[in-house]
């Protein structure tokens, strides 16, 4: 028996099926009605059969996107509802194949990242901000990775800082990271230094303008790296 091929993966298999089954449901009951079975292999690979499934895929993007025409908007969902079983079918094989086709870059993406270690846990909202953080990084959206990075190096200090219950405590992350610093929560200047330059680089993905994958991994990375020793430290003033 030959060895199979170290790079076909289970995701490719897949895709491969789920491709093929987002064909076939446009065209299900062409074989009670008496076409043969090369005749619907020939109807699935038609240009018809993209047209009807890129339509549905267009009206589906009312949903993601801001649209100008209200009528355009209107008319998606009315044909997504009226053919509600035939749409959720589709849109069920067509995010099948959209995500099947991220998952070795997915895959990728987290062998990229370490392993997070520390001497003291974090809370459960802590540790939610970072799970979030890390997903939108390893799911390929990076200002969402960046925009969680954040939320999450500042609950880790509130976390650190015994703030983060406290819902009258409005500090801003430019005053919890001089906080940790006075607290010994970094290890060195180095690292307050970094998260003093990761904060201003956070502002500007939210406020100026998209991110790559690289930077978005720098910054993830980062982060990372100042929560470990924030629940690494022993807070003393």
């Amino acid at each position: 028996m030959e060895d199979e091929n170290p790079d076909v993966f289970l995701s490719d298999v897949l895709l491969h099926e789920a491709e093929r089954l987002l064909m076939e449901e446009q065209y299900e009951s062409w074989e009670e009605g008496g076409f043969s079975k090369e005749g619907i292999e020939e109807a699935v690979n038609s240009e018809a059969a993209y047209a009807e499934i890129d339509n549905i895929k267009h009206m589906f993007t009312a949903k993601e996107n801001i649209f100008t025409d209200n009528q355009f908007v209107e008319n998606s969902d009315l044909v997504l509802n009226k053919f509600a079983n035939q749409s959720f079918r589709i849109l069920n094989k067509m995010f099948s194949v959209e995500f099947l086709k991220k998952v070795n870059f997915c895959v990728k993406r987290s062998m990229k990242l370490a392993g997070l270690f520390a001497k003291e846990p974090a809370s459960k909202q802590t540790n939610l901000y970072i799970h979030e953080a890390t997903s939108a990084y390893i799911l390929g959206l990076p200002i969402a990775s960046v925009v969680l990075s954040r939320a999450a190096l500042e609950q880790a200090l509130k976390d650190r800082l015994g703030l983060q219950n406290n819902q009258q405590d409005i500090r801003s992350l430019a005053e919890l990271i001089e906080n940790a610093n006075t607290w010994k929560l970094f290890e060195d200047s180095t690292s307050t230094s970094a998260a003093i330059e990761m904060k201003k680089q956070c502002n500007k993905v939210i406020h100026e303008g998209p991110i790559d994958e690289s930077e978005a991994f720098q910054i993830i990375s980062i982060v990372r790296d100042l929560i470990r020793e924030i629940f690494a430290s022993n807070p003393r003033p």
